[in-house]
């Protein structure tokens, strides 16, 4: 019986340590996605976010992407 015991308590710590793992990596995974290239704004026309270098200021109202960077007519 102390065999089948010690094999039991092996598998539930080699699962513990799996799952810890996968738990670890998820959250580093996550925080590396940061942008270095500034603020992050949003599209006032379609809601997508994105760099603020990369869209067009709208004075007081927000910000566009590049799809609805329409010359002003």
């Amino acid at each position: 019986m102390g065999l089948s015991r010690l094999v039991v308590v092996a598998l539930l710590v080699w699962v513990a340590w799996s799952l810890w793992r996968r738990w670890r990596r998820a959250g580093k995974r996550g925080s590396t996605q940061v942008h270095h290239g500034g603020r992050i704004v949003k599209c006032g026309e379609c809601g997508v976010y994105l760099p603020e270098a990369e869209a067009r200021a709208l004075g007081t109202a927000g910000f566009v992407c590049r799809s609805h960077d329409h010359p002003p007519h």
